[in-house]
């Protein structure tokens, strides 16, 4: 069994039948709840609703102030509409404000806003990652031995934004591994393949 995954999210809310009723406007339905607790699937995953200081007994540690912010959960789109919708769809339904999504430097679009309990939730719009038909995301890059989907990163010094989005629209450009899916390999068509050494491609510029 893989250690890379993640089952299941759990956030601490202060008032679970707010925090269902705040997550039900929006247009979500528990798949299973019980009695102080909401599960919600999710692709792949399930989403759960805790009260928060039962949350902290069950850690071991009651009493604790358990906090939010310091980690963000989020939802992507396939054009900047769609984001101001959810964006917007969410502020209706008593979340809060935080950034009206806007352009942003890595060259996609984002906000964000706080629910009831204060969790952080990004909505955002990344043309470098393609979303399947159901919303859900697999990095892009080539696929394995396994048919499985590789995800590509580029790294760089700080101050090295700049460098790194042009160093990835080239390598976009000269291959078309960002437009592979596992659908594709059933239907017989092969992963992208570089043109050449990646030498070459920055020469292509």
């Amino acid at each position: 069994m893989k250690t890379q995954r993640v089952t299941l999210i759990t956030l601490g809310v202060d008032d679970l039948d707010r925090a269902k009723a705040f997550y039900g406007a929006l247009g979500w339905s528990p798949a299973e709840t019980q009695e102080g607790v909401a599960f919600y699937q999710l692709n792949g995953l399930v989403l759960g609703l805790f009260g928060r200081a039962a949350l902290a007994d069950d850690q071991g540690r009651p009493g604790a102030a358990l906090g939010t912010g310091a980690m963000t959960l989020a939802q992507n789109f396939s054009t900047e509409a769609e984001v101001d919708a959810a964006f917007e769809a969410a502020l209706a339904v008593g979340a809060t404000a935080l950034k009206k999504p806007e352009k942003v430097f890595w060259g996609g679009y984002s906000g964000y806003w706080a629910d009831p309990d204060g969790h952080v939730w990004e909505v955002a719009m990344n043309p470098f990652w393609p979303l399947s038909e159901d919303g859900s995301l697999t990095l892009p890059g080539a696929m394995s031995k396994k048919d499985l989907p590789l995800g590509f990163q580029l790294m760089g010094a700080p101050g090295a934004d700049e460098d790194l989005l042009r160093l990835g629209q080239v390598y976009q450009k000269h291959t078309n591994w960002h437009l592979q899916h596992p659908a594709d390999l059933s239907e017989g068509k092969p992963a992208g393949r570089s043109r050449g050494p990646l030498s070459r491609l920055l020469r292509a510029r």
